[in-house]
């Protein structure tokens, strides 16, 4: 068997969609954050 196509320890992760990952679970719990503070806004308005 020939390991001229083996791959198994020579693959590197793709640091690019790593960094993009991140950046988009840090705007999503940003959203919601945005989201959870117009809600929770809008609450106290209507209690008062």
């Amino acid at each position: 068997m020939s390991t001229h196509f083996c791959k198994v320890g020579k693959t590197k992760p793709n640091l690019n969609k790593l960094l993009n990952l991140k950046s988009a679970d840090k705007k999503a719990v940003q959203f919601v954050e945005v989201v959870y503070k117009k809600k929770y806004t809008k609450d106290l308005h209507v209690a008062s």
